[in-house]
């Protein structure tokens, strides 16, 4: 993070599925990064999707906890 500013600029839930105990996300994202410096690179976007499990959990301060997270980049 020293030396680019990253952003999300797209988080877009696809669907959330909850059945018992789990839950499954799927959502499509974006993300910038921008040099800080000038002269360093133009500003470059990486999309793609992920899906996440989720899992109760009484230890959370939110109910879930993260199990596991697949990401798979944007066809070009």
């Amino acid at each position: 993070f020293r030396h680019a500013r990253v952003e999300f600029v797209e988080n877009r839930v696809e669907s959330l599925v909850v059945h018992g105990d789990a839950a499954v996300e799927l959502t499509r994202f974006a993300i910038r990064g921008t040099p800080r410096r000038a002269g360093d690179g133009a500003p470059t976007t990486f999309r793609g999707r992920t899906m996440v499990v989720y899992v109760r959990s009484a230890a959370s301060p939110t109910g879930w906890v993260l199990f596991r997270e697949l990401l798979q980049p944007a066809a070009h």
